[in-house]
């Protein structure tokens, strides 16, 4: 996949992503509406949603949709089972 194996983001990297993305709009201004899904990966296969989150949630915020208007769908990866059958 490309870019797996960059550097990851520093939190100040990933706050200068999001306020300007490249070849799109803001998230800002993407999110006009009254609510909003955030859809974030299994913790087995980690990601930096934990570290790209608080922004999003800042700019949400910022763009007027309330806490209680925000959801979050964690989407299983298509990884083995981290058991074994007996």
């Amino acid at each position: 996949m490309a870019g797996h194996d960059r550097l990851q983001l520093s939190y100040e990297e990933a706050r200068q992503a999001l306020q300007s993305p490249l070849d799109s709009p803001r998230l800002s201004e993407l999110a006009g509406g009254e609510q909003a899904c955030i859809i974030i990966d299994d913790m087995p296969n980690p990601k930096p949603a934990s570290r790209i989150v608080p922004f999003m949630l800042e700019k949400l915020h910022a763009s007027g949709i309330a806490g209680d208007q925000i959801r979050f769908l964690c989407t299983p990866g298509t990884h083995r089972p981290s058991y074994t059958l007996s």
